[in-house]
């Protein structure tokens, strides 16, 4: 709080930083178009789906 009354902005970000932000994560969530990931166990390589076998 002491930081923010003085004027130090070293532990702040910028508006621009925060809206170009909330961009990125909005493009990523109008990609997956309402799609819900598919589940997986823990520690593992992740569902069958994404794994490349070559």
């Amino acid at each position: 709080m002491l930081d923010a009354i003085e004027g130090n902005q070293m532990n702040f970000i910028r508006k621009d930083s925060v809206e170009y932000s909330w961009e990125i994560i909005d493009s990523l969530k109008d990609s997956i178009d309402g799609q819900v990931p598919e589940q997986y166990p823990v520690h593992s390589w992740g569902p069958e789906s994404s794994r490349i076998y070559g």
